[in-house]
């Protein structure tokens, strides 16, 4: 039984042993895999730390390229809003333009109206005139400076009224061809008036000497061509006007 006894605890005890001998081989092969798990991160970790630089960078790139984008948004937004804001108030300037052009229409059909009603052998007649009146040598005088027209030397004191020449000037030039003169009036470029001019004529209807009603007396033919340089006037005075709401 003794012997028995002790064969059963050999065999247990070689049993142990295997036993702590394969558990140790175990613990021994893991810790050379360790090792080598060890080695590996140890090579990779240069390229580990590289790899996580550029996320780094990458991820604040995105961050400043994100917020860029949301300031983009809305500078175009406000881009927007601000170009239909200045299409709105064109658009406003706009009717205020044409609104003022519009008050121009009925003067410039009444000009146009009464050039045509004038009769050529009126303004034949003014042309033969010796001594013409003070009104009628006035009335050329406008329309000297409308078409630009400046009296030279010989021009001048031809007649008692006339001593600076626009009548004599007149009758060398516009009253010469009746018909092209009343052309040129109805064409007459309205859009450019010099200022020059302007502030000359309107200075000249601005006189206290100046009245419609003795240019009525001096001549019919006369009051038509007033009328049409009142009109031009006033249609310069509104496209100013007009421009400055463009």
């Amino acid at each position: 039984m003794y012997v028995t006894i002790l064969k059963e605890k050999r065999i247990k005890n070689s049993s142990a042993s295997q036993r702590l001998i394969t558990g140790l081989e175990v613990l021994e092969k893991a810790a050379t895999a360790i090792d080598g798990l060890k080695a590996d991160i140890a090579e990779m970790q240069p390229e580990l730390e590289k790899t996580k630089k550029l996320l780094t960078a990458t991820m604040a790139d995105l961050a400043v390229k994100k917020e860029a984008a949301e300031a983009d948004r809305e500078i175009v937004a406000q881009d927007e809003a601000e170009a239909r804001t200045q299409e709105s108030e064109a658009e406003a300037l706009k009717n205020e333009a044409e609104t003022e052009l519009a008050k121009a229409t009925p003067l410039l059909e009444e000009a146009v109206k009464v050039l045509k009603e004038i009769k050529k052998d009126d303004l034949y007649f003014i042309q033969s005139l010796k001594q013409p009146s003070a009104n009628i040598v006035l009335v050329l005088e406008f329309c000297c400076h409308m078409f630009g027209l400046k009296p030279k030397k010989q021009h001048m004191g031809q007649s008692q009224n006339d001593s600076l020449g626009f009548f004599k000037l007149s009758q060398l030039t516009l009253l010469g061809n009746p018909n092209q003169f009343l052309k040129d009036m109805i064409g007459f470029d309205k859009d450019n008036i010099d200022e020059k001019i302007v502030r000359k004529v309107n200075s000249m209807l601005a006189s206290p000497s100046f009245s419609m009603s003795d240019i009525a007396q001096a001549s019919g033919a006369l009051v038509g061509i007033m009328k049409w340089v009142s009109a031009m006037m006033k249609y310069h005075e509104l496209l100013k006007l007009s421009l400055i709401h463009i």
